[in-house]
């Protein structure tokens, strides 16, 4: 999605499912564009015009205790890939693969 047709030269892109994960005040900041991309087709996306919207963040702050689940927890789901159990991006139709169960 490097290669889009946004008309701004700061912002934040996403399709669907990422901006209805959005806040409704983030949300009403998209802008609706249709991206026509090499090999997955028609794409519907949303952008966010950086230079003239203001978008809060809130990031939680998190103890100790919380940072170190959520490495754990990054670590383990990591783990499978790194054993060479799952293969990353397997699957994906655009990236030419044939899924393992299809061959």
């Amino acid at each position: 999605m490097l290669k889009n047709s946004v008309p701004v030269v700061e912002y934040v892109l996403m399709t669907d499912p990422i901006a209805a994960c959005l806040d409704e005040s983030t949300r009403g900041l998209c802008k609706p564009l249709i991206h026509h991309f090499e090999g997955i087709g028609e794409t519907p996306t949303h952008y966010i015009d950086l230079a003239t919207a203001e978008v809060s963040s809130t990031v939680p702050q998190r103890g100790f205790s919380g940072r170190l689940g959520a490495k754990l927890k990054f670590e383990l789901n990591s783990l499978p890939f790194v054993l060479g159990v799952k293969k990353p991006a397997a699957g994906f139709r655009n990236l030419g693969r044939v899924p393992a169960d299809a061959a």
